[in-house]
């Protein structure tokens, strides 16, 4: 394993390695994806660094990074369209837990729920 101080070094060691023919085994991992891996970050991850205020961001730097258990509640909305080949819109339902909404392009007479909306 190669380890440089900065990614222009590793890059042209890269360049240098493929102009001499030389193999290089794991080559087209991306730096910042080994960085992560090598930590055990998958998905969340811990961070503390020295924190500078730039102009819309802020910079970190001298970062100690590590892997972290954290276990996000996600929110998902199932979508369904129904139109015609001709492209007429028909309906549009969502589907969340707890919620239950269709929404219809038709007469509302024949329907009687709180759960569908005509227009």
């Amino acid at each position: 394993m190669l380890y440089f101080p900065t990614i222009e070094a590793h890059r042209r060691a890269q360049a240098l390695l493929k102009e001499r023919d030389i193999e290089v085994f794991e080559a087209d991992f991306r730096l910042h994806d080994r960085y992560l891996m090598e930590r055990f970050a998958r998905g969340s991850l811990y961070f503390e660094g020295e924190a500078w205020a730039r102009g819309g961001y802020t910079e970190y730097r001298q970062v100690r990074l590590k892997g972290a258990e954290v276990q996000p509640e996600f929110k998902v909305v199932s979508l369904d369209v129904e139109c015609s080949g001709h492209r007429e819109l028909y309906s549009i339902a969502l589907y969340e837990h707890g919620v239950e909404e269709v929404l219809m392009v038709v007469s509302c007479q024949f329907y009687d729920s709180r759960s569908i909306t005509c227009f």
